[in-house]
């Protein structure tokens, strides 16, 4: 019975630490994503406790993710009206950073002698997990590095997306959105809703965007690029 009590209450502790850290200090090594993740990743391994266990006391709160993922539709429909003038510009930076990333993560995995299924894991990357492990299994990628991947882009897009765009001089609050929508997909979403709800609904259509048109593109790049 102490697990279940124990991993919930952990995960909320080392969620809240993360979070009172990240605002005060701005840094992006303490973003909740990434840093409440270690904390629970070296409680469970130092408490001698197996992963499945973990899994099972937390299971409610992936439940709840879902509704969550659900209310993500109200800022873009709040904001319909400017979505859909800006469409046609929206697909086009969609496409393009799919084709682009696809070029830049199946080139860098083959220069370094990744083996061909790692290969076609790479560019999935930038999709959400069921999307990119459905299109996986349809290519031949590796679904644990597609998952690895996946984790990360959305991890590391939280953490330091909102610092490399101000590094880069993006401050317009619609492409700040698409990069992290894009990018870290729901990660990103959860972190540009944090700017305010133009950055959130447009990250949440690049996201969703993403997951569609990855589906259709992802299999045709894959026969293009790697063969």
């Amino acid at each position: 019975m102490l697990p279940f009590l124990l991993w919930p209450a952990a995960t909320v502790a080392a969620w809240a630490l993360s979070r009172w850290l990240y605002q005060r200090t701005s840094s992006p090594f303490f973003h909740p994503v990434l840093f409440a993740l270690a904390l629970l990743i070296v409680a469970v391994e130092w408490m001698g406790h197996r992963h499945e266990e973990f899994r099972a006391a937390t299971a409610w709160i992936s439940w709840v993710i879902g509704p969550a993922l659900v209310a993500l539709a109200v800022p873009v429909y709040r904001l319909r009206a400017l979505l859909a003038a800006r469409l046609p510009l929206i697909l086009l930076v969609l496409v393009s950073g799919m084709v682009l990333g696809a070029l830049v993560n199946s080139t860098a995995l083959r220069l370094a002698g990744m083996p061909r299924e790692v290969v076609l894991a790479g560019p999935l990357q930038s999709l959400t997990s069921p999307a990119a492990l459905a299109v996986a299994a349809q290519t031949g990628a590796r679904l644990d590095a597609t998952l690895a991947g996946v984790l990360t882009a959305g991890m590391a897009g939280a953490a330091f997306g909102p610092w490399l765009l101000r590094r880069l001089g993006v401050s317009d609050r619609r492409a700040r959105g698409l990069a992290m929508g894009c990018c870290s997909h729901v990660n990103g979403v959860a972190r540009a809703l944090d700017v305010d709800g133009v950055c959130g609904a447009f990250a949440t259509l690049a996201m969703a965007g993403n997951a569609m048109l990855g589906a259709l593109l992802h299999p045709l790049l894959a026969r293009w690029l790697i063969g």
